[in-house]
Parts: structure tokens; sequence; C-alpha cells
């Protein structure tokens, strides 16, 4: 097992640490996979929030990564993308999938000058790299009855040989590439259980259909090439693992997966909506990668009990889901940068059984851990962020097994916060019910009324709010509850059956219940939804909402969400409401030093690779080798100014000698800081 032994420790005070490496004890290959990246390449119209039409940086250039005036990758980001050991590139990017339509990308440059960084143009620049693509097929781009069709001729494009059996392997070939490309690695639609955006006309699967697109497509395209490997998609986020759509989806489409993808957003916040002190923000950051190891397991225990089978993960998105610029661009801050890279260490263990791992994001955009000038065809001066330096040293320390390392390391604890548990005790909490809530006589439609609809309780627990003609999204509050536990507030749990009746000639609406904080969304920012229905069937719905530790309770509210600015006319009903208090979870102290050691295949080299997540304190670690006595030693080091910084992160160590003596070698590892050391053996 590799999670550290963590030994209680004041902060204030840092007490030594020992690491023991036993380079004989094997826990399996090393998976570079988890070196991948996303790029964004695709039609941004109603997909990215204020968009009027496509983003030519996006279907030009590839946000950075193609010159378009001489239809090649630009040198410097090749060149960049390498250093990084970037094994993998994922396209269109995230939600751009949704709106993505491959027929459009493809074909003689001259004929689609609007988008002139396609399909082809990113598989040579995966050449060029050496980066695996894994391309991420549309799920909304055209009906759930056409997709099938349209992703199995995606297959034949892309792996079949050109015959003219194969119409669209021959059209590969017209446009100038006629040998198979041979692509692995296919994922089933990116986040789709919230729709696609903005697109018109709108469309949101439920876990129903979404497994019914998931199975026809799967089966069509392995008909085409029954070698790829396809993987099916659950909601985004930790506390989504035990949600409705998420067991839905894995009974119903596990059958013909070969991964399952998962998207962590750890932490998250807003920080100017958010009364969290930056001290405790970056806390939040380095508390996290222990729990995402928690949830990985989580993810593995719910896999198995509906897919009946072990189905590896494929984390295809992660980092923090900081938002906003102000008072400080949080994403870009060596705190997220220094938590993704220790994320990195949970995803290599080979019991955490992962396909492969993408960063959110390489270059340029919101997230990008490199920022290169746009305007400029070789892309002018690159600015690399902090994540960069972190990756880098990653993919230089890396070597070819993964090997036992027994850490006893100084700890901390976290108060909690930014979707991140308290993390204070010496073992696992876990959340325990604390109360179920009466519903009946809570609910009241004194809000519905003004705006004008009727609300009523037709029998015992059966609610009825009647529409017409209504034509503005809103969020009707229902109820308001106290937190009836003890102590501080922690998760609410909701579940409901619900359907909507249209009017004769109406369309259907989409809705929804979640919590809102009852101090407001104006003064907390704290909202959550669970579930989404748009069925006039009843449908079945089940969700927790993470409340803020000082919440006096929540509101319980109804969303009705109007698409295509159709008005709503109909019944929305509700039965079986049934809302639950729970604790939250509290999570052991995070340990401040965690390592991950490494071997070559010739047992000749070991890396071990060390964070200090302490924001304030060096720790002096006494380290050993069991059974052999290295040659040399050597370290790299990466730190950057302090936790909350927004500056350049470099190596600012490289290659110093270490002395090992027979009772092995102390360093001191400097706060906020990755230390790559190196072991030659005899």
């Amino acid at each position: 097992m590799f999670p550290a032994l963590i030994a209680g420790a004041d902060v204030g005070n840092i007490p030594g640490a020992k690491i023991v490496i036993d380079p004989l004890h094997e826990y399996g290959a090393v998976n570079r996979k988890v070196l991948g990246q996303n790029i964004e390449a695709g039609q941004s119209l109603g997909i990215m929030e204020g968009h009027k039409k496509d983003d030519p940086r996006l279907l030009d250039m590839g946000r950075g990564f193609w010159d378009a005036d001489k239809s090649s990758p630009i040198s410097k980001i090749v060149d960049l993308s390498k250093q990084a050991g970037m094994e993998l590139l994922r396209y269109p990017g995230g939600c751009l999938a949704h709106n993505y339509d491959w027929r459009k990308s493809v074909g003689h440059p001259k004929d689609r000058p609007d988008w002139k960084f396609g399909l082809d143009e990113f598989l040579e620049l995966c050449r060029q790299i050496g980066a695996e693509p894994v391309i991420t097929a549309s799920d909304y781009i055209l009906s759930a009855k056409e997709m099938p069709t349209h992703l199995a001729e995606l297959v034949e494009y892309l792996n079949s040989p050109a015959t003219p059996d194969h119409p669209w392997a021959m059209k590969r070939m017209e446009y100038g590439h006629p040998e198979p490309y041979g692509i692995k690695y296919f994922e089933l639609g990116n986040e789709s259980d919230h729709g696609n955006h903005d697109v018109k006309p709108f469309r949101r699967y439920t876990p129903e259909e979404y497994a019914a697109y998931a199975i026809a497509s799967a089966q069509a395209m392995r008909a085409v090439d029954p070698s790829i490997r396809i993987g099916i998609v659950t909601v985004p986020s930790h506390e989504h693992v035990e949600g409705d759509w998420n067991r839905k989806v894995l009974r119903l489409a596990g059958g013909v997966a070969d991964f399952v993808v998962v998207h962590f957003y750890i932490p998250a916040h807003n920080f100017h909506r958010s009364p969290m002190s930056e001290d405790l923000l970056v806390q939040a950051c380095m508390a996290a990668s222990e729990q995402v190891e928690f949830y990985m397991k989580e993810y593995q225990k719910v896999i198995r009990e509906e897919c009946g089978k072990d189905l590896p993960i494929a984390v295809t998105e992660y980092n923090a889901l900081f938002l906003g610029d102000g008072p400080k661009p949080y994403r870009l801050s060596y705190a997220s940068a220094l938590a993704a890279a220790d994320m990195l260490r949970v995803f290599l263990q080979p019991e955490m059984r992962v396909e492969m791992v993408n960063y959110w994001q390489f270059l340029n955009g919101y997230w990008g851990m490199m920022k290169s000038d746009m305007d400029k065809t070789d892309g002018g001066m690159i600015v690399e962020r902090p994540a960069y330096a972190l990756f880098k040293l990653w993919s230089d320390a890396l070597q070819d097994v993964v090997v036992k390392t027994r850490i006893e390391s100084p700890s901390a604890s976290f108060a909690g916060g930014l979707k991140v548990w308290p993390a204070r005790e010496s073992t696992l909490q876990p959340s325990v019910s604390l109360a179920e809530v009466p519903t009946a006589g809570i609910v009241n439609f004194s809000s519905l009324k003004k705006i004008g609809g009727i609300g009523e309780e037709v029998s015992a627990g059966v609610y009825k709010l009647s529409l017409k003609d209504y034509t503005a999204d809103n969020y009707v509050t229902l109820a308001t509850i106290p937190w009836p536990g003890p102590g501080e507030s922690g998760v609410w749990k909701l579940s409901y059956d619900a359907r909507f009746l249209p009017d004769p000639g109406a369309q259907p609406v989409q809705f929804a219940l979640g919590f809102t904080d009852s101090r407001g969304w104006g003064t907390t920012f704290s909202s959550g939804q669970v579930g989404e229905i748009s069925s006039s069937e009843w449908i079945s719905v089940q969700g927790t909402f993470q409340s803020l530790p000082d919440s006096p309770g929540v509101h319980l509210w109804v969303r009705l969400q109007m698409k295509n600015a159709i008005p709503i006319s109909g019944s929305l009903e509700i039965r079986n409401l049934r809302i639950e208090a729970l604790s939250a979870p509290v999570f052991p102290e995070y340990a401040l030093l965690t390592a991950l050691t490494s071997k070559s295949a010739d047992s000749k080299k070991i890396s071990l690779v060390v964070f200090n997540k302490s924001n304030t304190d060096a720790i002096p670690a006494a380290i050993t080798l069991a059974g052999v006595r290295p040659i040399s030693a050597k370290f790299n080091e990466v730190n950057g100014a302090g936790l909350s910084e927004l500056g350049w992160v470099r190596r600012v160590i490289k290659d110093e000698e270490l002395s090992y003596s027979a009772d092995g070698l102390t360093h001191t590892f400097p706060a906020h800081s990755m230390t790559a050391i190196e072991f030659l053996l005899p």
C-alpha cells in the first residue's frame, strides 16, 4: 500500500521524517499515460460563454499549437510539449465535443477555410510531439438515432484501409493520408449529463438515454474496428461518485466500456465570492490529493457494484476549479499546480487502475500551464506557468517500475471547505445519518405565485406545480430548512420522484430540485442541484449537497429551465420527497511529505519523488534504501516563492550531488517543493 504512515505534529514545530525504499518490492509498471494533456480546437459557438461566433484561434491555430499559414505545428510548442513528457493529447477539448462534427474538420484545406486546424492536423501534431491521440466523440451533434453511424464513420476514416468498401477511408486517402491512423482511444461524450450548453436546439440525455447512445455507438464503432478502446462518462467531480447518473450509466452501459471517464476539479470555488482566506485556500489544495485517492477507490467500488467487474479509470480532465480573477487568478497559482503534481503521485499508484490522465489544460485558454502569443506565427514569447516545471520534473524523474516506499511524516489538519472535507482525525470518520427531515407541511408555494404559477399538495406527500406560458428561468423556493444536526453543518441528501406533464401542444421543460445556503446565494454563493428531469414518466433521482461548515440551513428550491425560448405550460409533479442530514466525513490529517519511487527496468537507477506540502517549514528526512547501497545520488528541485504566488516556478536546483553513507542520507526538503532524488546502483 502507498499511503503515507502519518504521525501527528504541530505544523509550527516540524519534526523530521523517515523514508524507506524497498527496491525489491515491486507494485507494477509505471504508467506514463498519466502525463496526458488537453487541447481546445473545436467550434465554440453556443459552448463558451459570450461567444457569438466561432473562435478562429481554436479552429485555425489549435489554441496556439498550429501555424495556420505554414500548415504545420509551431516548433517551439512541440519542443516544450516533448520536454513536459506529453504522452497523450485529447481532442477536440472538453465541452467543445458537444458541437464537434468531425466531417467538417477534414477535407482539402482550401475547402474548409474557416477550419484550418482539423482532425488530420491534430493527428499530425500528435505525430510530431510523439503523443498518443485521444478522441472525444460527440454526444449531441446529431440525434441519438444518428450518432452510431456518425461515429462508426469516424472510426472508418481513422482506422480502416483505403479500399472501395471503406468510402470514408478512401476520402482520407484523397485528402493526403493513405495509411490508417490506427487510433486507439475514444471516449463517448464529455460531461454529457449537463447537456450541450447553449447550442440550439438544446439537448440533454437522461442516464438511460446516454446509456442507449453509448451502447449503440460502441457496437457500431467496434463493428468497424474491434481493437479500439472505448470509455463511458460519469458526472464530473468527486461528490457525484454515488449519484444517480453514475450508477445508472454504469449499470446499463458498463458492458460496452473498456474504461470509465472521471473528472476531478478539486478544490473548487469562486474566490471573490467566498469568505475563505488565502491561507485556507492553499491548504485546501494541499489536503486534496489524499481525498482524491479515497474517491478513486470509491469509483472503483461503484464500478464493481454496477458493472459486475473492474474497469480502469481515465481521468481525462483534472485541475482546481478556481473561477474568477479577483483578487488573484488562483487557478494559475503555485498551490493549484503543486496540488495537480501531487495528484499525479496518486494516479501513478498501480492499485488505482488508471488508464490515462489528461491535465486541463496545456496551452493558453483559461487554465493553460503555458501561454504563447497567438498573434505571432512562432508563438512569440512563451510564458511557463507554475505547473509546467512540475510536470517536466515528473517526466524526467519517472523510471519503469513503481516500488514500495514507506513514509513516516508530520501531518497537518484542515478545517474543510472548497469541496475538500475536514482533515483532522487519526483515521477516517465516515459520514453518518444525523436526522431525516420531515417533509410534511414544510413546502409552501408563495414564491411560485410571484411568477404566475399555482402550487398545491394534491395528496399526502404529492406536490403539483402548474405553469401557463412561463417564459423565464427561475429558482422557486419551496422550503427553508434549518440544520437539524449538532455542531458544524455537513451533507444534505435529497431524493424524489418527479415528472412533467406538458399541456397539449406544449414543449416539455427541464427542471431539478436542489439546495442553496439559507443565508442566500448573494451572500455565500453556496448552491447545488440534485438531478435533472424532462420526462413525462416518473423518474427517481437522488444526490447530495455539501454545505459550508457554518451554514445555518438551506433553501430547498425547484429550478425551472427554459431552452430554445419556448414558453412552458404544464404541470410538474413531485412525490416521495425525502431529505436527510448527514455529518461531514472527516479525513485523517494530511501528510506534509508524500512520495513515490520508481526504478529502471535494469534496476540500475532508483528515482524518489517527494513533495513537501507545508507552506512555511522545511522538513528533514532520513532516507534509506533497503538491502542496497547506491554508488551515487543527486537531486533536482522545483520551487516557487510561496503557494499563493502566480509567478514563474522553475527548477531551482539541477543535478546537485548528495552523499550516501552506510546509514543512508538525510535531506531537507524545503517548504512547498517538489524534489526528485536519483540513486545509481551497482
